[in-house]
């Protein structure tokens, strides 16, 4: 397999060469190309096994968005029993003032996405003070959407107004990110307004779900 007879390549060219395939079929992903999915988990799982997971050969912790782009990873390719394995095995090398946040949403991400809305949100419910603004708001969008599955619908409408405050108010997020948060505040917006009119039509709302 890629580098495998390749001794003469060092740790850091290994893990910037596996670190560009990865993000490149991430990007792929990310622009509708459902395919590149298995090959972004077989980058990630070659990774795992050599372990290039981080900057130098002896790092002890992984960073947690590398972290969060596994889990996701792994749920997109619907291995919810590896990506469980792996929440467990490598929880303990995040670093300890973020392992708490880390593993409660990674854990409630899993839930959701096996459609255990309520142990999703006991999951969040454990992630203590949360230091990554991305985490921070990973995990009022994850909210929000599992209050809409509950049809906790005034609840999901109080914290879809506070997350538009937070986007509105946070200097830290990155404009390309800016405007994948506005496109789902966008969207549970109007899917909040359709459950919230009088004799609304299920079928206007499964028609904006399968536009999303």
């Amino acid at each position: 397999m890629l580098f495998e007879s390749k001794d003469s390549i060092s740790y850091n060219e290994k893990f910037n060469m596996t670190a560009i395939l990865r993000n490149y079929a991430q990007k792929k992903f990310n622009d509708g190309r459902e395919e590149y999915t298995a090959y972004l988990i077989d980058f990630i799982k070659y990774s795992i096994k050599h372990n290039l997971l981080t900057l130098s050969r002896h790092g002890k912790h992984i960073s947690e968005m590398r972290f969060m782009t596994i889990v996701w990873a792994g749920i997109r390719s619907n291995e919810h029993e590896w990506t469980e394995n792996f929440i467990k095995k490598f929880t303990d090398r995040i670093e300890p003032d973020k392992k708490q946040y880390v593993l409660a949403y990674s854990l409630a991400c899993l839930e959701f996405d096996r459609k255990n809305y309520s142990g999703a949100l006991e999951k969040l419910v454990k992630s203590g003070p949360i230091k990554n603004v991305f985490y921070k708001s990973a995990i009022k969008q994850t909210t929000i959407m599992i209050y809409y599955e509950l049809k906790w619908f005034v609840q999901a409408v109080e914290l879809l107004d506070s997350y538009v405050h937070f986007i509105k108010t946070n200097k830290l997020l990155p404009e390309m990110y800016l405007s994948k948060c506005n496109s789902l505040i966008g969207y549970f917006s109007r899917l909040l307004k359709l459950n919230y009119k009088t004799g609304n039509s299920s079928y206007e709302i499964s028609e904006l779900i399968s536009q999303n």
